[in-house]
């Protein structure tokens, strides 16, 4: 069962992550600062996980992904939509 929640955990970094570092390039900087923080971050909601006995790791992860969902989640969709406006 550890295993299970400790991938969850990382997924939903990984997803966060994965929305700054988009941000990020949008923005014309490297997103490499981004991808290696949350590969640390990852990690010690991993290990969070692993020493407890709750989700303690994966509410954190779960934070982490709406704080980058509320940052970096409203331009993203707002580039989606112009892109899609662009086809028309």
């Amino acid at each position: 069962m550890a295993s299970g929640k400790s991938f969850t955990a990382f997924l939903l970094v990984a997803t966060g992550v994965t929305m700054n570092a988009v941000r990020t390039v949008q923005k014309g900087n490297s997103p490499w600062g981004t991808i290696l923080a949350g590969l640390l971050f990852g990690t010690i909601c991993v290990g969070i996980n692993d020493l407890t006995k709750k989700d303690l790791g994966t509410m954190l992860a779960g934070v982490f992904l709406l704080s980058s969902a509320l940052v970096s989640g409203v331009p993203l969709i707002d580039s989606v939509a112009d892109l899609a406006e662009s086809y028309n």
